[in-house]
């Protein structure tokens, strides 16, 4: 259990030195780590489709991010 909440405090601190590309950023990784985690935990009780759940979470938040990253960058080209 210890290496588990070891290996959690590490990640979220590499998630907190990434650059935010948009307000919310590293929110939306903390997020997504966490729905990940959420869906092994569930993967271990009950064998859910761990692979498309994960999957589909990750696409999600990749959405999210390229519409944000796309207002930023059409901000950017309108302000140019």
């Amino acid at each position: 259990m210890y290496g588990d909440k070891k290996i959690i405090e590490i990640i979220c601190r590499e998630v907190r030195a990434v650059e935010e590309h948009y307000k919310g950023y590293q929110k939306e990784l903390l997020e997504l780590l966490g729905t990940v985690l959420e869906i092994e935990k569930e993967h271990k009780i009950s064998r859910t489709n761990v692979k498309s759940r994960i999957e589909d979470a990750i696409s999600a938040a990749a959405r999210v991010a390229m519409r944000e990253m796309g207002e930023i960058e059409g901000e950017m080209t309108r302000e140019n």
